[in-house]
């Protein structure tokens, strides 16, 4: 492989890598954690608070799957436009496959 193939493959990784920080702030959960009482007055004011405590662990784990199906979304983009790259230098640059 020729220098300038290899530099190429060299910036192509350089630029995959800053890339593969395309969102520069991670986003935040908007879910709101109940507050517990002191006391619980009243069976019916024990069962509100148990329910509202499960919908803050179902919107976290909403938020949590979320996130990881863009994760999963993002690694197969980054993957696909690193075998185009590679495929090309190979085709056209004449790169040998890197193993």
């Amino acid at each position: 492989m020729n220098s300038h193939a290899k530099k190429l493959i060299f910036l192509f990784g350089s630029i995959i890598a800053a890339t593969s920080q395309a969102h520069f702030f991670a986003e935040a959960h908007d879910c709101k954690a109940p507050i517990k009482p002191l006391e619980f007055i009243t069976e019916l004011d024990r069962q509100e608070f148990e329910q509202a405590v499960t919908n803050y662990r179902g919107c976290l784990q909403s938020f949590i799957d979320k996130q990881n199906a863009g994760m999963t979304k993002h690694q197969t983009a980054a993957q696909q436009a690193s075998d185009t790259w590679s495929e090309y230098a190979q085709r056209v640059l004449g790169a040998k496959k890197q193993e």
